[in-house]
């Protein structure tokens, strides 16, 4: 019921003199909605809406209702300060809905606010200290109004590492928490520098060692004129062998085509025919096997350093029926 009333005096002295605009009905509607969730123990959905309804009017009732929701919220040190706030503005604007109530809010809520004194040693100068991440409003060894619940407290001194600790208050208690600086660890001194002493020059030799000898410079050069002579005998070889395959076939033609005109039925009669062929074939291995022979020999040439220049003799035999190399190397 009292909230109603008091409501009901914020809602008339926020639109009496004036036509609502948007924004009054807009707050006029809030203040139903907030009146419900108040109704439904919905705190912070009302603190909400409060505060919204603040940005349009603040009255003494609206600031009565913060103080309200802030308190059932745990925040009892903004809790009493809006209570108060309110009682203030209330006597200005001379709401006695809420003057009627205000004071006995205030009596109730002092002696639940927990306080807490912090004390640091060593004493030194230019301690600071932080609450839950905020500056203390209360210098060290003065005790100040927290809410309930656990808080977090960090002092911090020049060339001091930090000291921090949790506490738990509760409601109407007051409790001291006691912090210790330590000292900065000192730093280890530098050590001595070693003097260092220049080693002493050696002494100038009278006679230089002698310079070792050069080693002889490697020749590279190849024996060209027998590889030459090598390589244009295995061209020359490899030639004659081709030119004693090509006539083996022919030879191999003119026999088959003669022995089919012959009449004479002996088996041997063609042999001589045949022999022909035959060496040609011999000549013709011969060659490809002296052009091998002779193209190796100049790869050898080609590769080796010169030497001492020695006679080189080199004949090549072809015959029907034989091919030949002969030489002196």
């Amino acid at each position: 019921m009292g909230l109603r009333l008091v409501l009901a005096g914020a809602l008339a002295a926020a639109t009496a003199n004036a036509a609502p605009s948007d924004d009054v009905r807009r707050a006029r509607v809030l203040f139903e909605q907030a009146e419900a969730d108040e109704d439904g123990e919905r705190w912070s959905e009302a603190l909400e809406k409060l505060r919204d309804v603040a940005r349009v009017k603040l009255t003494a009732g609206v600031r009565y209702h913060i103080a309200l929701c802030e308190e059932h919220l745990g925040r009892l040190v903004r809790a009493l300060g809006d209570y108060r706030e309110a009682e203030d503005q209330a006597r200005l604007e001379n709401a006695q809905d809420v003057l009627r109530i205000v004071g006995n809010q205030v009596a109730a809520l002092e002696p639940r606010i927990p306080h807490l004194t912090v004390r640091v040693a060593p004493h030194v100068s230019e301690i600071a200290l932080k609450l839950d991440g905020e500056p203390m409003g209360n210098p060290v060894g003065v005790p100040m109004q927290v809410d309930p619940g656990v808080h977090y407290v960090v002092a911090t001194a020049p060339d001091r590492p930090p000291a921090a600790a949790a506490v738990t208050v509760r409601a109407g208690e007051s409790k001291v928490l006691e912090l210790e600086l330590e000292e900065a660890p000192r730093e280890p001194a530098p050590p001595a520098p070693v003097p260092v002493q220049a080693p002493s020059p050696a002494p100038f030799p009278s006679r230089l060692p002698p310079s070792p000898p050069s080693a002889p410079a490697r020749t590279t050069q190849t024996s060209e004129g027998p590889a030459i002579v090598a390589t244009a005998l295995a061209i020359a070889l490899a030639g004659g062998g081709t030119a004693a395959f090509l006539i083996a076939g022919a030879e191999h033609d003119t026999a088959v085509r003669t022995c089919a005109l012959r009449a004479d039925p002996a088996p041997n009669a063609c042999d001589w025919l045949k022999n022909r062929v035959r060496a040609w074939d011999f000549a013709a291995a011969g060659g490809w096997g002296g052009a091998l022979i002779a193209a190796t020999t100049g790869l050898v040439f080609w590769t080796r350093p010169a030497a001492a220049p020695a006679a080189l003799g080199v004949a090549l035999v072809i015959a029907p029926t034989a091919v030949g190399v002969g030489g002196r190397f």
